[in-house]
């Protein structure tokens, strides 16, 4: 069974990837840059604009990871349309809040902002990548279907993704456990000492 959109999801899963460490690596630098607006007193809404970012940053890299790992596996198209959308979702809300934090930051400095234009391309170039990841993917899940003799409808695409999710929750909230009972150990080792 061919992957109709393989190729191009395996081409914008390495672009996510690349970008997903270059945002992660900048990350780091934003992390300080919110800890001295905090101590500043920054308004709150560019300290939750810089989380968010952040959070996008790993998930892209996270979704690039996914999206070229199951490029040529359709039946994993549901998986990297979830993954694409998380991204696609959080970068336009991190860089709206941003935007709107900065903006918050020049009118009680008496500066002004002049990055309408540059919040747009932001938002524009942010939402390209991931879009064309969840186009492939849509192309990837119809020739699986197409295959299984399905007919793909926005419906069944819901329904998946809703099963997709669901498995996500099941497996973050097994992480959770997971850390929880290592930090229990670990808090229970110290004790001992």
């Amino acid at each position: 069974m061919e992957a109709k959109g393989g190729t191009l999801l395996k081409v914008m899963g390495i672009i996510m990837i690349v970008g997903g460490a270059i945002s992660v690596i900048l990350s780091i630098i934003l992390i300080a840059a919110a800890a001295v607006l905090i101590s500043a007193g920054a308004p709150g809404g560019i300290i939750v604009g810089i989380i968010i970012t952040i959070l996008a940053s790993v998930a892209e890299l996270i979704a690039g990871i996914i999206c070229t790992k199951n490029a040529r596996k359709p039946e994993k198209a549901t998986k990297c349309m979830v993954w694409a959308i998380i991204v696609l979702v959080l970068q336009l809300i991190g860089t709206i809040i941003t935007a709107a934090g900065a903006a918050a930051i020049a009118r009680e400095y008496g500066g002004t902002v002049s990055s309408s234009a540059s919040t747009i391309v932001s938002i524009i170039l942010g939402m390209v990548v991931p879009i064309l990841a969840i186009v492939a993917a849509v192309m990837n899940k119809k020739s699986y279907d197409a295959s299984r003799g399905v007919q793909t409808s926005f419906s069944s695409l819901a329904g998946d993704m809703a099963a997709e999710v669901k498995e996500m929750d099941d497996d973050v909230v097994g992480l959770a456990k997971e850390a929880k009972d290592t930090a229990t150990d670990v808090a229970g080792c110290k004790r001992f000492r």
